[in-house]
């Protein structure tokens, strides 16, 4: 009962590479939804673990490097995965999408700096849990992705016209808050990281 909250974490992780698996397949509209599903369960196990560990008292430092991992793992496979996959199919100007491209880059680039400062931390023996910036950015990045698998959705399999394509704005507003909290976040890290050390 107690390696339960690492095995929900660890759950999280097997579920990135099955969604690797699931978005190459194809576009069609029983993937969408294996792929929204499968994202919404792992988003709503990210909410039980923690709480789960602290409810049993097994808050571990494996748990604490483990959560934040599979967060930044299914994060950057399922926005890679929509930009590369499904990006290009809307019916947005060319000079947006490469604007939505590298904002996805940038927040992609900033979970592997945060992962690799987790990694240091769980190395020197630091806590390397997340702190309210990391927790409100995952907030933030579920939101964006779950915004966009619903809007793939609704205009392929709903008929919506579009939905993708104007969802593609609310995303980039919601990725730009994204990536100002993951800067938020590293510098939460480091200053966390001085003190201790």
């Amino acid at each position: 009962m107690k390696n339960l909250p690492n095995l929900i974490s660890s759950f999280r992780l097997l579920v990135a590479f099955y969604l690797i698996y699931l978005g190459w397949l194809g576009w069609t509209n029983d993937k969408l939804t294996a792929i929204l599903a499968w994202t919404v369960i792992a988003y709503v196990s990210d909410v039980f673990d923690g709480r789960l560990a602290r409810r049993l008292g097994c808050k571990s430092r494996l748990g604490a490097f483990l959560d934040p991992l599979a967060d930044k793992l299914l994060t950057a496979v399922l926005l890679v995965l929509l930009v590369l996959r499904y990006l290009p199919a809307a019916k947005i100007d060319s000079m947006f999408k490469l604007w939505l491209q590298s904002l996805v880059l940038v927040v992609v680039l900033l979970e592997a700096f945060i992962a690799a400062n987790g990694i240091y931390g769980c190395l020197k023996g630091l806590d390397v849990s997340a702190n309210k910036c990391g927790k409100l950015k995952v907030l933030f990045e579920s939101a964006t992705i779950v915004i966009w698998l619903i809007s793939l959705l609704a205009e392929h399999h709903w008929e919506v016209k579009n939905a993708f394509s104007i969802s593609v704005y609310m995303v980039m507003a919601v990725l730009l808050g994204a990536a100002a909290l993951a800067i938020g976040s590293i510098d939460a890290y480091w200053r966390r990281f001085q003190h201790i050390s």
